[in-house]
């Protein structure tokens, strides 16, 4: 059970920074690395942790195993610490970060007010054993609807589809909570739609990945699987608000899709071969690859306040990888300008290791690390786990 919480100020941020200085560390850019949080287990830990992360604006989350904490944007502070009966896959914020969203792994979504510490609503979408090791939701995405402010979208991919729940008038929920009126909360769950829209026809070998982009002033789904198609593309109808399918990828290309991120009108898509490639987000058609390169995991920043100038010249666009090195015993976090791909920085980082998901105009760089604070065990599992953060000097001064 991960729930010793440990925030590092200023003054302790160097003895949090466990031997990072000791890594390999190169690169024309420098970063200075900090420790935010550290997390560790009051039982003995004996597997390492499933672990996710996100920051926003309105917080920072952090997931490990059945343990959720979420702290204020810049981890000064923990708003709330959960507890779930399974291990927990995916969580979310929305409306201004007054309210959690967590899917465990047995099927329940939860939807908890963090004012108050209070779970809202929770609903079984799923069942599931509560021992089963393969995620059940694979990717939660939020949306507001912008022609009815404070009411929200969500999407939720599982391995043979997806569940769209609509009409979540979250603001109108929240003043209901304030005022304790039990009568109007129950009466807003009632328009909550739940509908699920089926992959097994293209995605024949399973969903892995889902993000949406805005494209001709239109909520798009994009979906990456596996099968007959590795890639679909589903296109919101704004007055009925269901979804259709409108274009897809074969798997004559790729094996498999295992993460994507759009940007203006170019998708970055990663294989399930670790091989990064560009796509035109329109046509899905494939532009450009990095063959080369063995990415787990990926993510890209700029530093402008909008995605649209960021392939132009000079619009700061980078890459933020995680790779493998080939003895799998640590590895490598990278940062790459784009689109020439010149390598920017690189720092060794434990083999326990997931980029914390951010948007993506920021200047930071956030890394959720297992370390090993137990000399004397061999077995490669981590007694703790910390968040880092990785600000280019260049910018502080």
């Amino acid at each position: 059970m991960w729930n010793d919480v440990e925030l590092l100020t200023s003054d302790d941020t160097s003895s949090g920074r466990l031997c990072i200085d000791s890594r390999q560390e190169c690169g024309s850019a420098l970063y200075q690395v900090d420790t935010l949080v550290k997390v560790s287990s009051s039982e003995k830990v004996r597997s390492n942790p499933n672990l996710y992360a996100c920051n926003s604006c309105h917080g920072t989350i952090l997931v490990a195993d059945k343990t959720v904490v979420l702290f204020d944007q810049n981890c000064q502070s923990v708003l709330l610490q959960l507890q779930f009966d399974s291990d927990v896959d995916t969580v979310g914020l929305c409306q201004e970060g007054q309210f959690l969203v967590v899917g465990e792994r047995n099927g329940n979504i939860h939807l908890n007010y963090v004012a108050l510490k209070k779970t809202v609503l929770t609903k079984a979408l799923v069942q599931r054993p509560v021992n089963d090791n393969e995620m059940t939701y694979k990717n939660l995405l939020i949306q507001e609807d912008k022609s009815l402010p404070g009411t929200y979208h969500m999407f939720l991919l599982v391995s043979d589809g997806f569940f769209q729940i609509s009409n979540l008038h979250l603001e109108k929920i929240q003043i209901a909570i304030e005022k304790m009126d039990f009568g109007a909360l129950k009466e807003l769950q009632n328009p909550i739609k739940i509908a699920f829209f089926s992959t097994e026809e293209r995605h024949t070998n399973g969903c892995q990945y889902a993000e949406t982009a805005e494209l001709a002033n239109n909520i798009q789904l994009i979906i990456g699987g596996s099968g007959r198609s590795v890639l679909s593309k589903w296109e919101m109808d704004l007055v009925q608000k269901t979804l259709s399918i409108s274009n897809d990828v074969d798997c004559s290309l790729l094996a498999g899709v295992k993460k994507s991120q759009t940007v203006d009108n170019l998708m970055f898509v990663l294989d399930d071969e670790n091989v990064l490639t560009m796509w035109d987000v329109h046509s899905l058609v494939m532009v450009w690859c990095w063959p080369s390169l063995s990415i787990q995991d990926f993510l890209l920043t700029t530093e402008g306040d909008s995605a649209s100038m960021a392939m132009q010249e000079n619009a700061n666009l980078k890459l933020i990888a995680l790779t493998t090195q080939d003895n799998r015993l640590m590895r490598t976090l990278m940062v790459y300008s784009l689109p020439s791909m010149t390598l920017l920085y690189s720092l060794e980082v434990s083999d326990i290791s997931s980029l914390v998901q951010t948007g993506i105009s920021t200047d930071t760089i956030y890394l959720l690390e297992g370390i090993h604070e137990d000399q004397e065990r061999s077995d490669g599992i981590v007694s703790a786990v910390v968040m880092r953060c990785l600000t280019d000097i260049a910018l502080l001064l």
